[in-house]
């Protein structure tokens, strides 16, 4: 079995690659690839949401929830398996599991799409300078605080902006108006 990786085209002409049934004279069948909507598990201490490679928690058998590695398990068939995650009466990979469908849906619940992040950080951000704004009347100035005539208009004048916290003048910079260092 192969996974191809085809980019997608406007036109959607890459669709075509689904009808193949002969490539290169060897008959073959092609399907898109189905995305897991399952958690990953650790095969080192049988808890969801991480693997085995970057877990460094102590080993627990995946069929007796016993602190050893499951190929390392002297558990028979006859003997009933114990799940690490709940305690119940399975292996610890069971897809019934409590623990199984609350880390799917916790799952599930957190993967939104790219626009959907984008879009909720946009209200957000919106919300949040509506909130300043309502907090701190006195950061909106007014544009002119006297009456003049219309032929001589005096532009209304700003407090200069703060600057930011990584704009701020470092002691090894030199300026003109800065004491020299000795």
């Amino acid at each position: 079995m192969f996974e191809v990786v085809i980019a997608p085209c406007p036109d959607q002409s890459h669709l075509q690659v689904l009808e193949l049934t002969l490539l290169g004279n060897q008959m073959v069948s092609v399907e898109r690839y189905a995305k897991t909507t399952d958690p990953a598990q650790c095969h080192r201490c049988q808890a969801f949401g991480h693997t085995r490679s970057y877990c460094r928690r102590p080993f627990v058998c995946m069929k007796c929830a016993g602190a050893h590695p499951t190929t390392a398990c002297a558990k028979t068939r006859e003997v009933t398996p114990k799940c690490a995650n709940c305690r119940g009466a399975h292996i610890s990979s069971y897809k019934g599991c409590v623990a199984f469908k609350t880390a799917r849906e916790r799952l599930l619940a957190y993967r939104v799409t790219v626009k959907q992040r984008r879009r909720a950080y946009q209200e957000r951000r919106q919300q949040q300078s509506l909130m300043r704004q309502r907090q701190n009347p006195s950061n909106l100035m007014p544009l002119s605080t006297t009456t003049t005539s219309s032929s001589s208009s005096v532009p209304a004048t700003h407090p200069r902006p703060q600057p930011r916290h990584w704009q701020q003048r470092h002691p090894t910079q030199r300026d003109n108006t800065a004491p020299p260092y000795v």
